[in-house]
């Protein structure tokens, strides 16, 4: 685009060419002239846009053109140079300026017109040409920092002298000018902009063709002070030759300078602190002593501190202390020391023993007052040492002593204090004890005074005439004192003067039994010869009499079985003697014995029988006699056990048991008998048990004994609410199997089960054992046997299936379908529950990284919630329980008889009990719960395990060592290793048994263990050699056949009480069809038939491997890696049948 310039010109007349040099004059001939002159006319209408041509645009011709006289010449003038442009045409002109003539600078250009009367007229114009660009620099810039942030400056170079320089400092503007090749910016504020490591500071310098020239720096802007504090002490004698000072600050590696007045020392800030070391200040008066603290940051700022006033004093106080008195029985109450000091007001550090005192130095001295020192032990040396501090620390000269502490107050009595009477009052006489050989003893009769001497502990008035008494009651006194100052207590004691009187004496009366209630007899002393002494017995239940003979009297046999047991008292009247009374005991009743558990002996229990009954003596010895094998219990806690024996040796048959108990009188209890029967050829039924409930049904288990040559054809359940008398029978089809599922029982009910086979077509057994077991709530976590809860607080868990075409769900809610040996990985919640259609196994991890932080979480099956459990742990508080209440409840733990801690839990619903105490632990729950036990704080996961119900037996393989428990005191229990060890004790609720393995070895490698109780008790195996974890013992009725991995193991671990053989499947092979991948078998070593068999195998623990065993067994497993699980903790699995 064009843009049109109109250019007004001057007329000139020129006498010469353009360029000629001359001065422009009007020519007179011309001027004079009467010819018309035609003023020749140009016009510049446009121009291109170039009329600065610098290094942004470059260098280009410029066009231009305009309107002209028609016909005349046109010429121009380029910087002196000129140019011929031809005749003007059709009244307008074009010219191209040729850029080959510009100059550097300001070029100017003239255009002329000139017809053929020499008449002229131009126009000027020019323009500027400058390829060539300004130069520029900031040179000196500092850090901006509060003392200059107001008062700025800059200055730099410049080329463009009187041409403006434009500074931006942030986002702040300036403009100065350039000034002989200088810029300077002076003074300037720039407080508006805020501190930071890198502010930028950017300038711009034009030339006149506006090219640019731009440079640009950054600046620390930095205004905050720097901060210091400063810990000071005062100076003393200690601390005069090093004395320190230190403090914090903000400037890291910046120098601090400290000044305690004359004395300077420089110092760095280190980590946020400053110390300077150790510095003598000797040198400096005593007084007070300023102390300045400065530094200056790395922008130059100067904190801002103010001085600190110390104190300097180097001279010791002086404290003494005035010779202490003995400490005795009447001082130690209120015992006072003293002394001197010469510091006014400051504190007296005063110890005597192991008490201090703190008294303050007043008008120079000082004293504790009255003081309690009751608590110090009688010595011959209780130390006392006084010490003091002066204002700013300097310590006294300690002083000291020591005292003797007596505070035993003598001992002094009377052996003999009778009555003054007609016979004794001029030969009246004293005896007593004394403790203080050799020191004097006082006597006061009623005034009349003896001194004495004690004298082999023993004191005795000899004869004294107390004839001039008078009647009625003396006062008795008698005191002495030891070389400590202590005075005896003595209770003044009245006898009585009566020489006009008569006596009588009552002799202890011996204690009646059974044995004796219908024979005792009273005697006594007495003053009147023939005279009747009156003996109530009873408070006058009874009354007899007696006659005084030769100053005694008794009275006949009497019977006394008509009053009743307790304490009863006797008094004994003569004449107008005072009454002579006493009491004795009467206890007729006989102590009580009975047996509340036993069974019939059969093959699995004749090396291990146990007897368990209840008695009233507690401490005496129980005599039991099974048919001439003779046991002593001790009655403990109203209770006695036979503890596991042997009773191999009886023969076959009836079996009678007579139990008998006698008390401190040796009244014996009405003998107990019971038969059993023992049978140890022919079929029988042992152990019956009910491992487990849901809400209307009861699982049964039970061992068929001596069945070798006999066909059994079906056993014969039935069962009855408890407390009621009717046996109910279940018909569960023709059964063979040592187990069985009893349905339709009501919720929350206590029932009890009873097992008979029948063999041969014809003959039946005695029946079991009685086996009690209580149902579960009506909750819908019974409505399933498979159903599993993840009360230990897995985040991630694997699943695995036993059995095809397994359907899982997670809180009713479809998880997957799993065919056998598959696995599936998901992530739960915390009391999430688990279930199937048919057996699975679930367990997962909580927590991650090292063995402490990560526990393996196997979920809960429901066959482990109960009402009561035991437990220990060993280490990591705090101890945590998570419960989950299935049922309304409130959750106590406790350790013996000390409650721990407490908590209510709505049903449905989970939450979590803390405590820090080690030991053994009972779970006291009012409702049904799940719980499950962890050790540690924060991210710390230690010892994780499932609490299973208390049980009379439990199995497992101590790793390196195991805890065993008791919900009960006074619990007899008896143990067996595999290899044979046996041995036996009781423990009560806040023991902790700890059992070692029977042959060294850990990760379950070392013999397993079988325990059996007279009460419940719990266990877990501690301490493996890797990991920090913890897994339980199973209760043995609870033991299954077929178990499955959900995940790679290191490897997998078996106990039973009978021998078993286990195969192993992979997931595609189908049990019972091909060919197990291994087969092993459980084993023990020794005789002994109770011990227990165990296995352990590597190479096959692997994910979703299946393990069918010939006999129930326990197991444990410890995962490889932590997918699905935690690495090397072990836990425990569970099963089915």
């Amino acid at each position: 685009m064009r843009h049109h310039v109109i250019f007004y010109f001057v007329l000139m007349f020129l006498v010469s060419c353009v360029g000629g040099g001359e001065e422009s004059v009007i020519d007179e001939e011309y001027i004079n002239s009467s010819k018309e002159v035609v003023i020749p006319t140009i016009e510049i209408e446009t121009i291109s846009n170039n009329l600065i041509q610098n290094i942004s645009s470059g260098k280009s011709n410029i066009e231009i053109s305009g309107q002209c006289l028609n016909g005349s010449l046109l010429s121009l003038v380029l910087n002196e140079k000129s140019i011929d442009i031809g005749t003007c045409e059709n009244s307008i002109f074009i010219y191209e300026l040729k850029s080959e003539d510009f100059a550097d600078g300001k070029n100017n250009f003239v255009i002329n017109a000139a017809n053929e009367d020499k008449s002229y007229s131009t126009e000027e114009y020019s323009f500027i040409l400058d390829l060539e660009a300004p130069t520029s620099s900031i040179d000196s810039y500092s850090t901006i920092n509060s003392l200059n942030e107001t008062s700025y400056s800059l200055s730099g170079a410049c080329s463009e002298s009187g041409r403006v320089v434009s500074i931006v400092v942030g986002e702040t503007e300036f403009e100065t000018q350039c000034d002989a090749g200088v810029w300077n910016l002076d003074s300037v504020d720039i407080s508006s902009e805020n501190d930071a490591p890198s502010l930028s500071i950017t300038l711009s310098h034009k030339d006149e063709a506006l090219n640019e020239s731009k440079d640009s720096v950054s600046v620390i802007k930095d205004t905050s002070l720097p901060t210091l504090s400063l810990t000071s002490s005062n100076i003393n004698i200690s601390n005069v030759g090093t004395y320190s000072l230190s403090g914090t600050c903000s400037e890291e590696g910046q120098n601090v300078d400290i000044s305690l007045e004359s004395i300077l020392v420089t110092t760095s800030c280190n980590s946020g602190m400053f110390n300077t070391g150790s510095v003598d200040v000797t040198s400096l008066f005593d007084g007070d002593v300023t102390v300045s603290v400065a530094t200056v940051d790395s922008a130059g700022n100067s904190s801002n501190f103010s001085d600190v006033t110390i104190q300097k004093d180097v001279v010791s106080p002086t404290v003494t202390l005035s010779s202490p008195s003995i400490i005795n029985a009447s001082n130690v109450n209120a015992y006072s020391v003293s002394g001197t000091c010469d510091v006014e007001s400051q504190v007296v550090n005063v110890t005597i023993g192991n008490l201090s005192f703190s008294p303050t130095c007043s008008s120079s001295s000082w004293t504790t007052g009255n003081v309690n020192v009751q608590s110090l032990s009688d010595s011959g040396g209780v130390s006392i040492s006084v010490n003091m501090n002066d204002a700013v620390g300097n310590s006294a000269l300690a002083a000291s002593g020591s005292v003797v502490k007596d505070t035993v107050i003598p001992t002094i009595t009377l052996t003999s204090s009778d009555n003054i009477n007609l016979a004794n009052q001029s030969l009246y006489s004293l005896s007593g004890s004394c403790s203080e050989e050799g020191r004097a003893v006082r006597v006061d009769i009623g005034g009349v005074f003896r001194n004495l001497t004690c004298s082999s502990l023993s004191f005795a008035t000899g004869i004294v005439d107390l004839s001039a008494l008078s009647e009625g009651k003396i006062d008795i006194n008698i005191s002495t004192t030891d070389t400590n100052g202590n005075s005896s207590s003595f209770s003044t004691v009245t006898i009585n003067k009566d020489t006009l009187s008569f006596s009588v004496s009552l002799n202890p009366p011996s204690d009646i039994s059974q044995d004796n209630e219908k024979n005792v007899v009273f005697s006594g002393s007495c003053s009147s010869d023939n005279s009747a002494v009156t003996i109530n017995v009873g408070s006058g239940a009874l009354t007899t009499y007696a006659t005084c003979s030769s100053g005694n009297w008794i009275t006949n046999s009497l019977d006394l079985s008509s009053l009743s047991d307790g304490v009863i008292s006797v008094d004994v009247n003569h004449l107008t003697a005072p009454t002579a009374s006493d009491t004795f005991t009467k206890d007729t009743t006989l102590p009580t014995v009975s047996i509340t558990s036993v069974g019939d002996i059969n093959p699995a229990n004749e090396s291990a029988f146990q007897v368990i009954g209840s008695c009233s003596e507690n401490g005496r010895a129980v005599n039991v006699d099974i048919e001439g094998l003779t046991f002593t219990p001790n009655c403990t806690s109203g209770s006695w056990t036979t503890g596991f024996v042997d009773v191999s040796s009886l023969s076959d048959g009836n079996v009678t048991i007579r139990v008998d108990h006698t008390n401190a009188s040796y009244q014996n209890a009405i003998q107990y008998v019971q038969t059993i029967n023992k049978s140890t050829t022919t079929p029988s039924i042992s152990t019956l048990s009910v491992p487990s409930t849901l809400s209307q049904s009861a699982e049964l288990n039970w061992a068929a004994i001596n069945t070798s040559g006999f066909t059994v054809n079906d056993y014969n359940i039935q069962y009855r609410k408890k407390f009621t008398t009717v046996w109910l029978s279940f018909d569960d089809g023709v059964n063979i199997s040592v187990g069985t599922t009893v349905l339709g029982l009501l919720p929350s009910t206590i029932y009890e089960f009873r097992v008979q086979m029948s063999y041969d077509s014809g003959s039946i057994s005695e029946w079991s054992n009685i086996a009690e077991g209580e149902t579960k709530p009506n909750s819908e976590i019974f409505s399933s046997p498979y159903k599993a809860m993840n009360v230990g607080g897995a985040t991630t868990a694997k699943v695995v299936a036993f059995y095809d075409d397994t359907d899982v769900t997670l809180n009713g809610n479809p998880l997957v379908t799993l065919n056998k040996g598959q696995t599936h990985l998901f992530s739960p919640s915390q009391f999430d529950v688990i279930d199937a259609d048919k057996p699975i196994y679930t367990a997962g991890r909580r927590g991650s990284g090292g063995d402490t932080n990560k526990a393996n979480i196997t979920f809960s099956p429901t066959s482990w919630a109960g009402k009561s459990f035991s437990f220990n742990s060993i280490r990591y508080n705090p101890q945590k329980l998570h419960v989950y209440a299935i049922e309304d409840t409130t959750v106590s733990i406790y350790q013996g008889g000390s409650l721990l801690t407490s908590m209510t839990i709505n049903k449905d619903s989970g939450d979590t009990l803390s405590w820090s105490q080690y030991g053994s632990y009972q779970v006291v729950s009012t409702g049904t719960v799940l719980a499950y036990h962890i050790s540690g704080s924060g991210t710390r996961f230690v010892d994780p395990k499932p609490l299973l119900p208390s049980a009379t037996e439990i199995i497992g393989i101590p790793s390196t060592s195991m805890r065993l428990t008791t919900s009960r005191d006074s619990t007899f229990y008896n143990l067996w290793h595999s290899n044979s060890g046996t041995t036996s004790n009781t423990l009560d609720k806040t023991d902790s048994i700890k059992v070692n393995p029977a042959k060294s070895g850990s990760q379950y490698t070392s013999s397993s263990l079988l325990i059996r109780s007279d009460k419940g008790i719990s266990g877990a195996s501690y301490a493996d050699s890797n990991g920090g974890c913890a897994a339980p013992f199973l209760p043995t009725n609870l033991m299954k056949k077929n178990y499955v991995l959900n995940v790679q193991g290191d490897w997998i671990a078996f106990a039973s009480k009978e021998a078993a053989t286990i195969s192993v499947y992979s997931p595609s092979q189908i049990i019972g069809s091909d060919t197990p991948v291994q087969t092993f078998s459980l084993s023990r070593t020794g005789v002994n038939t109770s011990a227990p068999f165990q296995a352990r195998i590597t190479t096959n623990a692997k994910e979703g491997y299946r393990f069918v065993s010939t006999a129930p067994v326990a197991a444990w497993y410890q995962p490889k890696n932590d997918i699905g699980g935690a690495k090397r903790d072990e836990t425990i699995l569970y099963g089915t049948d």
